[in-house]
């Protein structure tokens, strides 16, 4: 029994160490701990079995039992120590492969920032087309020197060797060159008559223009897509023009210039033959640099719109004053006539212009006439018109001789289109007569007090300014007590109403119908009135002009 109790002694230790070994294991194997240890698993199975087997050796006093506990404690302990050998090489291999995999994304996180620094370089190049299209537009220069400028940058930036900048036309399907630099080899077939001569190829492709069916340029325009090509001499979209360096495909970069969802251009680059290739990273570079050059040559477009549209303004500013100093104030009635005037001007310079003119004591001249465009070229027109007509008026001779002699007098005489259609009504005072002449499509309106009723004189001839062997004819007509004369522009029958129907010369007559005892200014109102109902909230097309001549007692 003593024996037993020594031996007891001796494994009471053991099994505190054992228990110690487990709470260290525990502690450094932490790495593992995703799945449950192995190793202290095994460690507090056998001190368990330890610890029961000492107990049934001392109450049944045979240590046998405590010699098969501990042999048994050996035995599980080795198998759960190789199990343990086993996963913890498992989990070396899965943090291996984790490691590896975090390596692999580091290097693409890498290459990612690589990428980005390269573009971010590219802010100030950017901020260099904005500058330089400003200073252009200072500088009133012309578009050319830009495109030049930006091939020049993107050459340098993407390391090429040459580059083009075609346009697209704004009406055909075509695209030009506008701007060549650098080796660029054509990727196009040369014309037969083109000799290999470096100076002759390159004044063959800078004046070249591109259908978009059938070249690499069109292409990409029609995708809107870019196109790389890395080897020309492999690709059957690249033509090889010869032997010559200088003529060698290479490498080819091809860039759609896109602006609100339309292609407005391309951008090409090239390196030569034998240098490294264009890669997928010179694309997404490439493809930010078009981006800048498409917003640089937009401000371009847009500021070169708003200069026009406020040199336009301007000039029409000047118009509408000089027209102002031109078109007379007010319609003075004479012993025999009384005058209405009914004028609308539509947007723009009014192109429409009408007088009375008294120079001379047995005739007065009522004229209207309504010059083509609205311009200063057609404020230049009328002031013509009206300086002739003054001269003319203050001579003898007859209205026909007058308005042939105007037709004459601006016909091929300055360089601008100067057509007008001319309403010239020539009033006889001591006959109680007129005599009209008409140029144009315009015509006259004749109320006839004794039979009430509405004549309309048309003669189809020529406008002034087109010929100077235009043919006119003049109609001599009695015009006497209450009879009513109606002189208008074309913008009074062509006025149209919001449900598009046309003013008619029957609400013309029905007017005067009703009105015919007024004075001419109360007719012209009256009409106004009419006209102004009819159309509503419809703008007026063309300015409208009408002269109302009435002959008194």
């Amino acid at each position: 029994m003593d024996n037993f109790i020594r031996f007891l002694l001796i494994c009471i230790p053991m099994i505190y160490l054992l228990f110690t070994f487990y709470i260290v294991s525990i502690l450094f194997n932490k790495k593992i701990r995703k799945t449950v240890s192995v190793l202290p698993v095994g460690i507090l199975v056998c001190s368990v079995l330890n610890i029961f087997a000492a107990l049934i050796a001392f109450f049944s006093h045979n240590i046998l039992f405590l010699v098969l506990g501990v042999a048994a404690s050996v035995f599980i302990l080795f198998i759960f120590t190789f199990r343990f050998k086993q996963i913890q090489v498992r989990e070396f291999e899965r943090e291996e492969q984790a490691t590896r995999e975090a390596q692999e994304m580091l290097e693409g996180n890498n290459a990612a920032d690589e990428t980005y620094l390269r573009a971010k370089a590219l802010f100030p190049v950017g901020n260099k087309f904005i500058a330089h299209a400003a200073e252009m537009l200072r500088d009133r220069k012309d578009v050319s020197a830009t495109l030049a400028f930006i091939n020049q940058v993107m050459i340098e930036q993407m390391y090429a060797d040459g580059g083009v900048i075609l346009i697209a036309d704004d009406f055909e399907d075509f695209l030009a060159v506008k701007a060549l630099e650098g080796n660029f080899p054509p990727p196009y077939k040369l014309p037969d008559d083109v000799p290999h001569k470096i100076e002759r190829v390159r004044t063959n492709f800078k004046y070249a223009e591109f259908k978009l069916e059938n070249s690499i340029f069109g292409e990409a325009a029609t995708s809107g897509v870019p196109i790389l090509i890395q080897d020309g001499t492999q690709d059957e979209r690249v033509y090889n023009n010869g032997p010559e360096s200088f003529l060698l495909p290479g490498s080819y970069l091809i860039l759609p210039m896109i602006s609100k969802g339309n292609v407005t251009g391309i951008i090409g680059l090239s390196r030569d033959s034998g240098n490294v290739p264009f890669t997928e990273t010179d694309v997404e570079i490439a493809e930010m640099l078009a981006n800048y050059v498409t917003e640089a040559l937009n401000l371009i477009d847009a500021l070169q719109e708003e200069a026009e549209l406020t040199a336009i303004e301007n000039e029409m500013a000047m118009a509408s004053k000089i027209q102002n100093i031109l078109l007379p104030k007010k319609l003075v009635d004479t012993p025999s006539l009384s005058f209405g005037l009914y004028a609308k001007q539509a947007k723009g310079v009014c192109s429409d212009y009408y007088d009375v003119i008294r120079s001379q004591e047995d005739r007065s001249f009522i004229i209207v006439f309504d010059v083509a465009g609205k311009s200063i070229q057609a404020v230049i027109v009328m002031i013509m018109i009206r300086a002739i007509i003054y001269l003319l008026t203050s001579t003898k001779q007859s209205t026909l001789t007058l308005l042939d002699a105007l037709n004459k007098g601006i016909t091929g005489k300055i360089s601008i289109d100067h057509y007008a259609g001319v309403s010239f009504l020539t009033y006889l005072h001591n006959e109680k007569a007129i005599e009209y002449a008409s140029a144009g499509n315009q015509a006259l309106l004749i109320w006839r007090n004794k039979t009430n009723k509405l004549e309309m004189i048309t003669q189809a001839t020529d406008p002034i300014g087109v010929s100077v062997k235009s043919i006119y004819t003049v109609k001599k007509l009695p015009f006497t007590e209450n009879d009513i004369a109606i002189l208008y522009t074309d913008g009074i029958i062509e006025a149209l109403n919001s449900e598009g129907s046309q003013f008619s010369l029957q609400s013309v007559s029905n007017v005067i119908a009703k009105n015919k005892d007024l004075r001419a200014k109360e007719i012209a109102k009256k009409l106004n009135e009419q006209i102004t109902q009819f159309m509503g909230k419809a703008l007026p097309r063309d300015d409208q002009t009408f002269v109302v001549v009435k002959a008194k007692n």
